[in-house]
């Protein structure tokens, strides 16, 4: 399972999404031309960096794009355009770490065991249906293999003060 919940995941990237938006406009409203100059300058060296060692590995990459449209503003003189591409290219890593955390959270929540009862082995072939809470350590869990129609029994590991975290093991065919 996911270490956050959806919604804390959304409210970090909107925190950040928020907080690089009004930084953008901060800077365009109070800061004076030769700091708004010297912050495009700083910001410009992570994109021409990868940009340069892109193409020092023979690869022509986005970073060779992004390097290309930072460096030629800056070049002409136009560092506002500089910084308004550089502005955007951090709205797109922001969104792009974004989905991939979505993506791998909404993954891990669909893959994730999400049952109340369980098959109990009580016996050679007896078996039983009972909510998970009512496990105990070692318990003897039956499951039947979707595909084969097999029946495995597996040991459960429950952690006594969460008897929803049932971990199970395979032991063998019966």
């Amino acid at each position: 399972m996911p270490e956050r919940t959806p919604r804390a995941l959304n409210r970090e990237f909107e925190d950040k999404l928020a907080m690089t938006v009004m930084r953008r406009v901060f800077s365009k409203l109070f800061l004076p031309a030769p700091v708004t100059t010297a912050i495009a300058l700083y910001r410009s060296v992570r994109y021409i960096k990868e940009g340069l060692s892109a193409l020092w590995h023979g690869k022509l990459t986005v970073a060779v794009l992004d390097a290309t449209a930072v460096t030629v503003s800056m070049v002409r003189g136009d560092f506002a355009t500089a910084g308004s591409v550089m502005f955007m290219l951090r709205l797109g890593e922001i969104l792009e770490e974004w989905t991939h955390k979505k993506s791998v959270a909404d993954l891990a929540g669909a893959m994730a065991l999400n049952v109340d009862k369980v098959w109990l082995q009580s016996g050679e072939n007896a078996r039983r249906q009972t909510v998970k809470t009512s496990l105990s350590s070692y318990s003897r869990l039956s499951a039947r293999d979707v595909c084969s129609g097999r029946r495995e029994i597996a040991r459960s590991d429950v952690n006594e003060n969460d008897a929803s975290a049932c971990t199970m093991s395979a032991r063998g065919q019966v």
